[in-house]
């Protein structure tokens, strides 16, 4: 009698769970096409916004496999690259977009995922920080006082979130260098 008292819920624990299982996966496969069709439609808004004189961006790829994007104009001149790159910051990985221009300055970046504390590491989404990367270049360095050559300012009480996000561009200007030198 004691074996049928534990194995009657064990069976019924089983079913509910296998059940459970089966209704995620049949979830999880309805809705995986239109979740990443929607990460597609915000990449590419990104994109846009960062090289809003862009008619096309075309998947590319280092020979190191590094993905990117080659921005495009109507008559297909190169108007720069875009990278997405991360780097750890205090609240975990920071995902960051940067647009390189041809010649090697960058020309926006975005931040694209970043858990950071509110209040403080959050400010590296405002526009105030972001704008300025805008005309930098390789080497770029973060600064607690006034910034000077090619360094920004830190956001007061997150040195770590600023100096992920820069260490996230500095990647993506890295990899852009790394065109010219490839012949990509």
């Amino acid at each position: 009698m004691k074996k049928s008292k534990i194995l009657v819920p064990a069976v019924i624990l089983t079913v509910i769970c296998l059940l459970c299982a089966a209704a995620l996966v049949v979830t999880n496969s309805l809705t995986a096409p239109k979740i990443a069709q929607r990460e597609k439609q915000t990449q590419q808004a990104t994109m846009a916004k960062l090289i809003p004189s862009a008619t096309a961006f075309h998947d590319a790829a280092l020979p190191d496999g590094t993905a990117y994007f080659r921005a495009e104009d109507a008559q297909g001149d190169a108007l720069g690259t875009v990278w997405n790159t991360a780097a750890t910051g205090y609240g975990g990985d920071i995902t960051v977009m940067t647009a390189v221009s041809p010649d090697g300055a960058v020309l926006g970046v975005e931040i694209l995922s970043l858990s950071e504390t509110p209040g403080l590491g959050m400010k590296a989404e405002n526009a105030s920080f972001l704008t300025q990367f805008v005309a930098k270049r390789m080497g770029i360095a973060v600064s607690k006082n006034a910034p000077a050559g090619n360094e920004i300012q830190a956001i007061t009480g997150a040195t770590i979130t600023s100096r992920a996000v820069t260490l996230a561009v500095n990647t993506a200007l890295k990899n852009a260098a790394k065109i010219g030198k490839d012949g990509q």
